[in-house]
């Protein structure tokens, strides 16, 4: 049986939705970046899981670029993975979200959202601010 929507694990905490984004549509963002008289092409930022079917899409998509004489570089930006930013970031808001919520209201939430918020309210102001 699948877990709930919003909830796939204790470990990892991670909707499917989030993990489509990471997975999938990533290098959707890094298509063609401006670079001077060149456009940079990213497939994975340099460290993101791509299935197959979507880089082939994408490469694709670049390809039609290069067939328009558009200059196309395929680069790969250095940039580390912004998971534990994004989860510092993202379970602070639920918590804080939550918050405001009445008992009643708490007891109808999905079980993932509540165990997200509970993360973030362990979550100081010095581990936000540095997210």
């Amino acid at each position: 049986m699948e877990p709930p929507f919003g909830f796939t694990s204790r470990l990892r905490r991670e909707t499917r939705l989030q993990r489509w984004i990471h997975r999938n549509a990533l290098p959707l963002f890094c298509v063609l970046l401006p670079r001077g008289d060149a456009n940079a092409y990213s497939p994975n930022f340099g460290y993101a899981d791509v299935e197959p079917e979507v880089a082939a899409l994408v490469k694709a998509a670049v390809d039609i670029f290069a067939k328009l004489d558009a200059v196309v570089e395929e680069v790969d930006p250095g940039f580390a993975n912004p998971r534990s930013i994004f989860q510092t970031l993202w379970q602070a808001g639920a918590a804080k979200l939550l918050r405001g919520f009445s008992p009643e209201q708490q007891a109808v939430i999905e079980e993932g959202l509540l165990l997200i918020a509970k993360e973030g309210d362990g979550i100081t102001l010095a581990e936000y601010l540095s997210a």
